[in-house]
């Protein structure tokens, strides 16, 4: 699964219960480092800024979409 801003209100506790639940859980944020404690959790973490378009196709790519 996908969660596209997991910094955020809803992406980090939609995140979160994903890996509680024991899914396989790709994060991503403007600024990855803040999704370190995802990435402790097993969350594979990414790059993505929506400002960004260069940051779209390798991850979505990398996320099997």
């Amino acid at each position: 699964l996908l969660v596209i801003g997991a910094t955020g209100n809803v992406g980090r506790p939609t995140a979160e219960t994903l890996l509680r639940r024991g899914a396989t859980v790709r994060v991503t944020a403007r600024d990855p480092a803040r999704l370190s404690s995802m990435a402790r959790e097993g969350a594979q973490v990414m790059r993505l800024d929506l400002g960004d378009p260069t940051t779209f196709a390798q991850r979505l790519r990398a996320s099997g979409l």
